[in-house]
């Protein structure tokens, strides 16, 4: 698991350091700021993002299990 902060300073330099051919799923509370991020990620040439459409809450309104750590 990695959890970047949408809204920190240097989000875009985080994500420079990411694998680009890795398979990633982006979530938030709501699915606004990962529906930014995933933009933002297509643009930077990463191939395989989803986004948890809806964020936490809808995965949770909808009686899917949610496991912490």
């Amino acid at each position: 698991d990695l959890n970047i902060d949408y809204y920190s300073g240097d989000f875009a330099e985080q994500l420079y350091e990411l694998d680009k051919e890795a398979k990633y799923i982006v979530y938030c509370k709501s699915g606004g700021r990962s529906s930014r991020a995933m933009s933002l990620m297509k643009e930077l040439g990463f191939k395989n993002v989803k986004n948890l459409e809806g964020g936490i809450t809808a995965w949770i309104n909808k009686g899917f299990p949610l496991k912490t750590i």
